[in-house]
């Protein structure tokens, strides 16, 4: 689970920005910038790339070994890449697994675990010897949680390097109530917060809410996200998932706003999507639906129609121009980006939780 590779994912739709103001000679002339675009796309990227942000995300695995694996399994389950679209089953084992997590009415059984009592207030640091995390004799951790210390993280084992080169500290903390429990990860370096993220999971009689909110930051720009599901389940696997995902970078006034429903049953569901990327650069928005894995969806570029992307369970989406010609591959390669902005929006999801997965 690495953050910037993530963020180049989610948001290289902005790319088609540029590239629309090119395909879409039919239409009004349009305010688009390519290296406006790219400069946004760059800035989004660089907020996700600080070496301390890095190795938080690369010790995922060591804090949940440590911590206990909590919903680690349920977060493994969730649907990436095009499972949304292309698989309904794994839709629907999502939706069952966040049924069956959140519970019916009681405390959900998310981040059940808690910090073992033992490590409350305890530091972990990186054991070259045995080659993982151990508890440390450091003071400064948090009372109602943990922290862990973040070094410099080898580029092809992703644990830490050889020599040690101390990054900074990231502390985990829980919180809860009778139906809801909340943890908290914020990483730091050089007394700067580069990451600072919660996990909210609550309860209700007929399914719950898991939200992550938090912001990650280079220093000097600082993207915003949300990541909310909501579910409504029926207990004999009928479901309703509301997913909305938003991403913004103020200093550049340019963000990304998704509003996805899964509403279905144990072998049939429809998907409906919202979708747009918005700054000064201009807006892309795409709309559409998908049921059992065929749909449509149509793409707009500062309200001008651009494309159609049809969807055949099991293949590759189909992208055809405004006007059914074939869009060139630039183009093409474009739309792919901008369509994998929804359906790897719970990729985040699986990334933010696997640190945090374990506490609560």
């Amino acid at each position: 689970m690495h953050l910037a590779p993530l963020a180049r994912r989610l948001l290289p739709a902005a790319a088609l920005v540029a590239l629309a103001a090119c395909g879409d000679s039919g239409g009004p002339s349009a305010p688009f910038s390519a290296s406006g675009t790219s400069a946004d796309v760059q800035a989004v990227n660089a907020a996700f790339a600080p070496a301390a942000i890095q190795s938080f995300t690369a010790a995922g695995a060591e804090i949940n070994a440590n911590l206990g694996s909590g919903a680690a399994a349920a977060i493994a389950t969730a649907p990436t890449a095009r499972a949304v679209l292309g698989d309904q089953a794994a839709s629907t084992r999502y939706a069952a697994l966040l049924a069956q997590r959140l519970g019916s009415g009681a405390r959900p059984s998310f981040l059940m675990g808690g910090v073992p009592s033992q490590y409350l207030g305890k530091t972990f640091e990186w054991n070259t010897t045995t080659g993982h995390y151990e508890v440390g004799t450091r003071a400064g951790a948090p009372s109602n949680g943990v922290r862990f210390i973040l070094y410099a993280v080898d580029p092809v084992t992703f644990q830490p390097a050889s020599p040690l080169n101390e990054l900074g500290y990231a502390e985990l903390t829980t919180s809860s109530t009778s139906t809801t429990v909340t943890a908290r990860a914020v990483v730091v370096s050089g007394g700067v917060t580069y990451l600072d993220y919660s996990l909210t999971a609550t309860s209700s009689g007929t399914g719950g809410t898991v939200d992550v909110s938090g912001f990650a930051t280079n220093g000097t720009d600082r993207v915003n996200f949300v990541l909310d599901n909501a579910l409504t389940a029926d207990g004999q696997g009928g479901f309703n998932l509301d997913i909305t995902y938003t991403a913004t970078v103020p200093t550049r006034n340019f963000g990304v706003a998704l509003k996805l429903t899964l509403v279905g049953g144990a072998s049939s569901g429809t998907v409906t999507v919202d979708l747009s990327v918005h700054g000064p650069h201009g807006i892309v928005a795409v709309k559409g639906s998908d049921t059992d894995g065929a749909g449509t969806f149509t793409v707009t570029t500062n309200g001008q129609n651009f494309a159609t992307i049809t969807t055949t369970n099991g293949a590759e989406p189909v992208i055809t121009g405004a006007s059914g010609q074939q869009l060139t591959a630039e183009e093409q390669t474009a739309l792919q980006d901008i369509f994998s902005v929804f359906v790897d929006s719970l990729t985040l999801f699986s990334d933010l939780l696997e640190p945090v997965s374990s506490i609560g």
